[in-house]
C-alpha cells in the first residue's frame, strides 16, 4: 500500500472516531434534555410562556393577550432565552430528538424532515 494510500486511511480512520465520539457526546445530552424535559413537564412550562406577535421587519411585535404557540416567545418579557422561537418550533424540535432516540435504540422511527427543524435553530 503506497504511504499515501495508508496516510488517508488512517486519516479516515481518525474521522470515523471522532464522529463516532460526537455521536456519543450527543446521544448523553439528548437522553438528559429529553429526561428533564419529561421530568419537569417544560412542554407545560412553555406553553405559558408570553408570546408576542412579529413585525414585518422580523423584529417582535406586540404582545399576544394570551400565549400563542404558533408566535415566538416574548423575550422582552421571557428574559434569559437565547432565541425567539415558538412553543411549536420547540415542539418540534423536542420530537426530533425523541426520534434520534429512537433511531439509537432500533426503535420505529417516523419519516420526517428534522433538517428543517433543526436548521429553525440556526444562529443568525
Amino acid at each position: 500500500m503506497a504511504a499515501t494510500q495508508q496516510s488517508a486511511g488512517v486519516n479516515g480512520a481518525n474521522l470515523l472516531y471522532n464522529a463516532v465520539q460526537q455521536l456519543r457526546l450527543l446521544r448523553s445530552a439528548v437522553n438528559e434534555f429529553v429526561t428533564q424535559y419529561n421530568d419537569n413537564s417544560w412542554g407545560t412550562v412553555w406553553a405559558a410562556f408570553a408570546t408576542a406577535a412579529v413585525n414585518a421587519d422580523g423584529s417582535l411585535g406586540q404582545a399576544d393577550a394570551s400565549p400563542n404557540a404558533a408566535h415566538p416567545i416574548d423575550t422582552r418579557i421571557i428574559s434569559g432565552l437565547q432565541s425567539d422561537r415558538s412553543v411549536n418550533d420547540m415542539t418540534s424540535a423536542v420530537t426530533a430528538l425523541e426520534a434520534f432516540q429512537s433511531f439509537l435504540t432500533g426503535a420505529a422511527v417516523a419519516t420526517a424532515n428534522r433538517n428543517a427543524v433543526f436548521d429553525l435553530f440556526e444562529q443568525g
